[in-house]
């Protein structure tokens, strides 16, 4: 069957949302629902993660298929997502994740009752990070799954042998088994559908992937999706695809040295692949990873250079690239990465390799295991197959030590004293001795909540497949959540910084050392939502000196606060015997906490968003890029193995022609000799962005990036939207 793009374009954007289903191939929405709910309810007679796999191959077996003839990846099965916006709720996502909750609140009531009055407070929201993932894909494109399975059963029988089984390993293998072989009825399924679709080519690679590994650019790529529909069918999230200039180039080599493949047939099987993945929009986009440490004219800069036209031609959000930036990153493809932004394709952040690995030191863990480590999710990092991926555990909000330091521990919003009451600062000094006394308890009060959640992770939440694929499971028997792998770590991130240095200097200025107020008078002014104070916060939201513009006392206070926190959570130990390490980045907590958290005494309003990331607070970069560049070589990014990124927004006029791409590509070279950790941005001008609101439907490619993803501008919310406009105009406009 011949495919043509352009022909083929309209039933490929919104193949999911318009999906059109074969009934006879499997249950309906209501069976489906009613037969998980029954093999839920076994949980009394069987061991939970055998519950989990018998509900996973139940989906993958009974799940309607949805062949599209259009594509030339054209599995697709369904799970009762719905999209709203985004994908999400399937029924065993729902059903796991009651289970997850029920669990911990039998077995912790009091900590989860602990935490959600902290996530009241806007405080933070320890939990468990079970909803990261990552295959190791080297181990499952190298295997396949039928690979998968054999190893399985071959080190289930190899203990069976030695006398060495548990009834906890036994548990495992079967689980893992069921999975593997579930996955495997499913590509059957897929090839039986595909052929009767008159899909012949496509019908092969399905029934061949189910008995061997991949051999072809277009095998590995069927085999990519397909693992990530079935291991996102639960709770988890499959958060990054992979290094995938070190996964698809031998396979592209072979095939153009064999003459079964052409550069333009691998840039039209990468038009298709793109677009399947943009089409199942997922939350917070699909992440993927590119890896540059390689020669400009190795194999595989050549074909990711042929990626990134073909992506950038597509005008798309999703995937999302995570590029990590080596010493060998050929210009080229820095050149071209800052090209796409500068046209819009801006769903890119870079990381700095250097640096990673130098924060993986910190927590103990050498280059040559940290130089394989893979940015996921939104801005971090995990090492696959050797650390586990609890890298969002909790956020910890930096302006709420400043708004109990002035109210003497009362929350403004809630009225309660979570971490009970303290005297007024009568001194500058005291202040600040009081405001770091709070983040230390902020700390110790969510690495303690984590730790007595993290002890039940395996019994909330097994993942059978996803284990399978990380070979030190297999050889342990155990799951991925029962510490399957080496590296038990855990992550607690930091954000807000803007909000509380520059509230903590209005504070200063304005009560200690103008006296023009006392601490409770500027309390009970943010207790009144800056009702009646309208002159002083005028004054205050004026005053240059902010976090973000390369002034000293900004940053010597962000410095500060920055390595603070770095000694109260690095190395930390984790319930499981690893260690703790932080991150800056704050993705759409920073509206979820806002909305939380009362007035604050930069001139910030009660509810509003808080300041993203570790960036300044929008309208306050009044010294452009080179004070913002400034102002992040203040802090030491060595601290942040979880992460923190760089937000750049370049206006238009800034960047023309190519002494604009080289202002951009400086920049990012002037950030990363500087120490920094990664990097992401915008080019955008804010009257463009209020005509986009006026006018949505002629500008409905035009997309911004908001912390770790990409979104298209026409579709976010009016709040959002706001808070972008402000910061691109520096204040000017709402």
């Amino acid at each position: 069957m011949k495919f043509d793009f352009v022909r083929d374009l309209p039933f490929l954007r919104h193949e999911y949302r318009d999906a059109e289903w074969d009934t006879s191939s499997g249950v309906s929405p209501e069976q489906m629902q009613e037969d998980l709910k029954k093999i839920f309810e076994n949980e009394e007679k069987k061991p939970y993660p055998i519950v989990l796999a018998d509900a996973f191959s139940y989906v993958l077996n009974n799940g309607m298929l949805g062949i599209n003839p259009h594509s030339m990846f054209p599995d697709k099965l369904f799970n009762g997502v719905v999209y709203e916006p985004v994908a999400r709720a399937s029924y065993l996502e729902k059903l796991s994740t009651e289970h997850y909750r029920d669990a911990l609140e039998k077995r912790v009531p009091y900590v989860r009752r602990m935490r959600e009055l902290s996530a009241a407070t806007g405080l933070a929201i320890p939990d468990l990070d079970v909803w990261h993932a990552i295959f190791d894909w080297h181990e499952l494109t190298e295997n396949g799954f039928a690979g998968l399975l054999q190893r399985v059963l071959d080190k289930k029988k190899e203990k069976e042998k030695s006398g060495e089984l548990t009834e906890r390993q036994e548990i495992f293998y079967r689980s893992a088994e069921i999975a593997d072989r579930a996955v495997i009825s499913y590509l059957l399924r897929l090839s039986d559908a595909a052929g009767k679709a008159g899909m012949e080519e496509v019908s092969r690679i399905y029934a061949a992937l189910a008995v061997r590994p991949p051999e072809t650019l277009y095998e590995v790529l069927c085999l990519q999706h397909v693992a990530l529909t079935a291991g996102e069918l639960a709770r988890e999230r499959i958060r990054s695809l992979g290094p995938v200039d070190q996964i698809w180039t031998p396979y592209y080599v072979r095939d153009i040295r064999s003459g079964r493949l052409t550069k333009d047939g691998a840039a039209e099987l990468f038009r298709y692949f793109i677009l399947k993945i943009a089409a199942e929009e997922r939350y917070a986009n699909q992440p993927l990873c590119i890896s540059t440490d390689w020669s400009e004219d190795s194999d595989e800069c050549g074909l990711m250079l042929l990626f990134l036209d073909v992506y950038q031609s597509l005008k798309t959000e999703n995937p999302k690239l995570h590029v990590r930036c080596s010493d060998r990153m050929p210009e080229a493809v820095l050149k071209k990465l800052m090209e796409m932004t500068r046209s819009g394709s801006s769903s890119i952040i870079l990381y700095q390799d250097e640096i990673v690995m130098k924060a993986y030191e910190k927590v103990g863990v050498p280059r040559e295991v940290s130089r394989s480590y893979l940015p996921i999710g939104c801005n971090e990092t995990c090492i696959p197959g050797v650390e586990e991926m609890h890298i969002c555990s909790s956020w910890i909000n930096l302006e709420k030590a400043v708004e109990y330091t002035m109210t003497g521990g009362e929350d403004l919003l809630c009225e309660i004293s979570l971490f009970g009451k303290t005297p007024l600062p009568a001194t500058w000094e005291e202040f600040l001795e009081t405001f770091y006394r709070y983040l230390h308890q902020f700390a110790v009060f969510n690495i303690d909540v984590i730790n007595k959640q993290a002890k039940w992770s395996y019994e909330s939440n097994p993942a059978p497949f996803l284990s399978s694929t990380f070979t030190s499971c297999v050889e342990s028997g155990r799951d991925v959540f029962d510490c399957g792998l080496p590296l038990h770590n855990e992550s607690v991130k930091i954000f807000a910084l803007g909000t509380a240095v520059d509230s903590l200097l209005a504070v200063k200025k304005h009560v200690y050392e103008n006296g023009e107020l006392t601490l409770e008078e500027f309390a009970d002014i943010l207790k009144k939502n800056w009702k009646g104070a309208e002159d002083l916060r005028a004054r205050i939201r004026k005053d240059p000196v902010k976090w973000g513009n390369g002034e000293e006392e900004a940053d010597a206070l962000a410095r500060d606060i920055y390595r603070f926190m770095a000694g109260e959570i690095i190395n930390k130990p984790t319930a499981n015997g690893g260690v703790y390490r932080m991150g800056g980045d704050s993705v759409n907590f920073a509206e979820r906490y806002g909305r939380n958290t009362g007035a604050s005494p930069d001139g910030r309003l009660a509810r509003q968003p808080l300041s993203k990331n570790i960036r300044p607070v929008n309208g306050c970069e009044h010294r452009g890029v080179s004070g913002l560049l400034k102002s992040f070589a203040a802090l030491d990014f060595t601290d942040t193995a979880d992460g923190a990124p760089l937000d750049l927004i370049f206006h238009p006029t800034a960047v023309e022609g190519e002494s604009g791409l080289e202002l951009m590509c400086s920049a990012v070279r002037l950030f990363f000799r500087n120490g920094g950790f990664c990097a992401q941005g915008n080019v955008l001008d804010a009257e463009t962005l209020l005509k986009a609101r006026e006018e949505p439907e002629n500008y409905s490619d035009l997309q911004v990036r908001v912390c770790g993803w990409n979104e298209y501008f026409v579709n976010m919310h009016p709040v959002v939207q706001s808070d972008i406009i402000r910061r691109a105009s520096g204040g000017r406009y709402e």
